[in-house]
């Protein structure tokens, strides 16, 4: 447990007290939550409002330096420490509101195996250091690891004049702590309660299930790592590669705008658009299918053919390609086995849910993970000379020439069409309970787009995709190619070493080459005006998905935060940019 959950813990309780909590969980003491924790369901929202942030202290009794006393795996004291020691929202929660004993000593005995068979150790090391730990909701004063009469604030309106102080209190505790990362992290801190509070009072009212999944996800963002799968290894220092990706695309988002001199903010990545499709994506239905393919049917969709650049450039140029495709589930649809959807950013109101794939024109990412993606968005920073010598020196790294040739292959694409080639998801996603999964996009007749003139000028890709749909319908057939998690692999290979590694080439494993669903698209004008500016409008985000097809691996794990970074700060510069045109009226 990391300096910003501790003192996020801290602060949302510090902020509530027991009134506050007693009035939101309709409990008065320890006693009562544990009961509240045990019938479940009607409370599973607030279940996990505590869940997150203050069940890891307030049911956790003193414990001095002698160890942690023995615990009943049937407790839900046990099923809160082993959520600290193994950070599984989803399963840990399962298992608090059900009630599982099974379950419990389950959970409990990954603990012991992931920290080296001590949970004790872990829990004195990470959550019990100190005798100020919450104690039975009663009222707080300290945060916790602090041993001093010194008192955090109690709100943002003391905070600015006695961060340093706080700051200085913690550094003596954890001298492995620079100060400045210290001021940082109770900022985060507070950013926590904040948008905690925020949180809550734009979902008031609001359905209690869809509440529950939607505050989870939310607050799993950001400053907080999201809870691995079974199929999944967090990498060393996982966070701080995703914030120094986050940093280095906002900048090249930026210089982009800076340097686009059209007055638009564009994406950080696949900024050049060709159109918005809108097409009926047709589901078989199939007994192997899971999730979305499961059950025949038929839903609307929209695509979005683009460059891969963060510049926009002349469509003839070598660059990688993207599709984007949303597909839409109105409201009342249901999977196998009679299930309603359940999504990562449930939906609003009656407005129903939409699982995004985003695919490009190459298998491989070029990048195994987000480590590697950010030393890359470093390089694309500098420019001129400085950017060959950065380049040369990626190629002496591990792995450095193996990733230059798949970003060359992938840049070397000079398409007659948008959609004339294959597109494929390149990283792996979760496909049911038991199985991995990634997608591709081929169209039914390549030969029409071998037919096809190439078109000239810098929008060729746009004017080739709206004289091909004046003339008539293009179907795309939908792939699904599924590695199930028992497979048997390459030597010395387990499944996380696939799923962390997005350049690991699927054609040896020999994953299954499913026919799921067909796009099939209609004449229109893709490039029509107001359609441009809706493509543009557009937020596209692998985590907009239902939980059957969760995004895997730790460049799926970083898009989380790298997505919404993205639409922020174009956001921003948009309101920037007005603001300066208001301003010179």
């Amino acid at each position: 447990m990391n300096g910003i959950q501790r003192w996020g813990s801290w602060l949302l309780m510090k902020q509530f007290r027991l009134r506050e909590f007693s009035a939101l969980l309709g409990v008065e003491d320890a006693a009562g939550l544990s009961d509240l924790l045990k019938r479940g369901q009607e409370h599973e929202a607030y279940a996990d409002v505590i869940g997150l942030h203050a069940l890891r202290w307030m049911l956790i009794e003193p414990h001095d330096a002698s160890g942690v006393r023995s615990i009943d795996p049937a407790e839900p004291k046990a099923l809160l420490l082993s959520f600290v020691c193994d950070g599984s929202v989803d399963a840990t929660l399962d298992a608090v509101l059900n009630h599982r004993t099974g379950r419990a000593r389950e959970i409990l005995s990954h603990c012991r195996a992931f920290d080296q068979k001590d949970p004790a150790g872990y829990l004195r090391a990470h959550a019990l250091t100190g005798k100020y730990m919450f104690r039975d909701l009663g009222p707080l004063a300290f945060p916790p690891r602090v041993r001093t009469l010194f008192s955090a604030p109690s709100g943002s309106s003391t905070f600015r004049g006695r961060v340093r102080a706080i700051a200085q209190v913690l550094f003596l505790q954890e001298p492995d702590l620079e100060p400045d990362v210290t001021i940082s992290e109770i900022r985060e801190a507070f950013e926590v309660r904040d948008r905690f509070f925020e949180f809550w009072d734009s979902n008031a009212g609001a359905d209690a299930h869809q509440l529950r999944r939607s505050f989870v996800r939310a607050f799993q963002s950001d400053g907080f790592p999201l809870a691995l799968t079974p199929f999944e290894r967090r990498l060393p220092n996982e966070e701080s590669w995703v914030r120094r990706t986050i940093d280095t695309g906002t900048k090249l988002q930026d210089r982009t705008a800076r340097r686009a001199g059209d007055g638009k903010v564009r994406r950080a990545i696949h900024s050049k658009g060709h159109g918005l499709i809108r097409a009926r994506f047709r589901v078989f239905g199939d007994k192997e299918a899971q999730g979305l393919f499961a059950v025949e049917g038929t839903y609307d969709a929209v695509l979005r053919p683009s460059n891969g650049a963060e510049a926009v450039k002349k469509d003839g140029a070598g660059d990688a390609r993207g599709l984007a495709l949303r597909v839409v589930l109105p409201p009342g649809t249901m999977l196998g086995g009679n299930r309603e959807p359940e999504f990562f950013h449930p939906p609003r109101g009656a407005e129903g849910g939409c699982q995004d794939f985003l695919l490009m024109s190459a298998s491989e990412f070029f990048t195994p993970d987000v480590a590697s993606l950010a030393k890359w968005f470093r390089v694309r920073e500098l420019e001129g000379r400085a950017r060959n010598v950065a380049l040369a020196a990626m190629l002496l790294v591990p792995g450095g020439v193996s990733q230059s040739l798949l970003m060359y292959r992938a840049l070397w694409n000079r398409p007659l069409h948008p959609l004339a080639g294959a597109f494929h998801s390149a990283t792996c996603y979760q496909y049911g309970p038991h199985h991995l999964a990634k997608y591709s996009v081929e169209p039914l007749d390549r030969e029409r787009f071998r037919r096809i003139a190439r078109q000239q000028g810098a929008d060729a890709l746009k004017q080739a995709l709206r004289d091909s749909l004046r003339d008539g319908p293009i179907l795309l057939n939908f792939f699904v190619h599924v590695l199930r998690a028992d497979a048997p692999l390459p030597q010395g290979l387990a499944i996380p070493d696939i799923v962390e590694d997005a350049c690991f080439p699927w054609e040896r494993l020999g994953a299954k080459k499913l026919h799921v669903a067909s796009i099939e698209i209609s004449r229109q004008d893709p490039g029509d005006p107001p359609r441009l500016l809706e493509a543009e409008q557009l937020q596209f985000n692998p985590w907009n998905a239902l939980h059957d097809h969760r995004p895997l691996g730790s460049l799926n794990r970083a898009r989380w935060g790298i997505y919404p970074a993205s639409q922020s700060n174009r956001s921003h510069l948009e309101v920037s940019r007005e603001a300066m045109a208001d301003a010179a009226e």
